[in-house]
């Protein structure tokens, strides 16, 4: 595990809290297979990294992935210290998408790992969306493989922020499985892995304050 200084963490844990109560995360707001996140939830896990019982933060530069959370440890792991700063739009987004799976362990309620993820790749999608909108810096999403998850995910995000933006949409968007784009994205999800087609969790057992 790639050693980090105490304030280095602190200062990680910030971001994401910083980042979660950013007006574009706070502005997430939707329903998928019966899964709710909103800015409420991503609040509880802001308002968690500011106490010691709550999320914890490791560093390890030899992982594969940029960025996991862990619903049995309540970790988030990170390949690098520094990761999330406002010039790696990616790395927000993806901070976006780990915080959403804490939400839903958060939720101690158990949610199948294929709904866990495609919610989770949406509301980081949607936080982009909400940036670029904004004019802020954010993932260029067309940069990615037509019928890659990220692609599916901003196709799904661009028509959810273009109806709030039409209809100055303020309530809950409830996503269907049978919407086309959204059902693109579940084909993406469960094609890279053979164990989102499994009827499995990732063990969602609480976050506390």
């Amino acid at each position: 595990m790639a050693n980090a200084t105490q304030a280095e963490l602190e200062a990680l844990r910030s971001r994401i809290g910083q980042i979660l109560m950013s007006p574009q995360c706070q502005k997430i707001n939707f329903t998928f297979d019966n899964v709710y996140i909103d800015g409420s939830s991503f609040s509880y896990v802001a308002l968690s990294s500011l106490q010691k019982s709550g999320f914890k933060v490791q560093i390890n530069a030899t992982q594969s992935s940029e960025a996991m959370y862990s619903p049995n440890t309540n970790t988030f792991v990170f390949k690098k210290a520094g990761y999330g700063n406002a010039t790696h739009p990616f790395e927000m987004m993806t901070i976006v998408h780990e915080s959403t799976h804490a939400v839903i362990d958060a939720k101690s309620r158990k949610t199948l790992m294929l709904a866990n993820e495609v919610c989770s790749y949406i509301a980081g999608a949607l936080f982009n969306q909400f940036r670029k909108d904004m004019e802020l810096s954010s993932f260029d999403d067309g940069t990615q493989p037509a019928g890659g998850i990220y692609r599916e995910a901003h196709e799904v995000a661009t028509k959810m922020a273009r109806i709030i933006k039409r209809f100055n949409y303020t309530g809950c968007y409830n996503l269907m499985s049978s919407d086309t784009k959204v059902a693109a994205l579940v084909a993406a999800v469960k094609g890279s892995s053979s164990r989102y087609s499994k009827n499995d969790s990732y063990g969602e057992n609480g976050l506390s304050l």
